[in-house]
């Protein structure tokens, strides 16, 4: 499915793991986990995943390399940027 810009406007879970190097595994654990979401295609009821959600993915996969909890995780959307900054100076501090 290409847009007008000839980008996709949805990935299925494979091509998403191939993309950015992350087992089918984790994304099925992260969205299980609630912190990424992929509506399901009503036809064949396979995972869909906006290009939006790849940069959340991106973030995730950083966030896991510094260490950072699954419960921090969770906790990432309600931070102010100075938090999130914060956060991530802390983790940087304790690798």
């Amino acid at each position: 499915m290409e847009g007008d810009t000839g980008l996709k406007k949805t990935f299925h879970i494979g091509e998403l793991s191939k993309l950015l190097g992350i087992p089918k595994s984790t994304l099925r654990y992260w969205e299980k986990a609630g912190l990424i979401t992929s509506p399901r295609n009503t036809e064949n009821n396979y995972r869909k995943y906006y290009p939006s959600t790849i940069y959340t993915i991106s973030d995730l996969a950083h966030y896991r390399c510094l260490r950072m909890s699954l419960q921090d995780m969770r906790k990432l959307p309600q931070l102010s940027p100075h938090e999130l900054a914060d956060s991530l100076i802390e983790l940087d501090h304790n690798l």
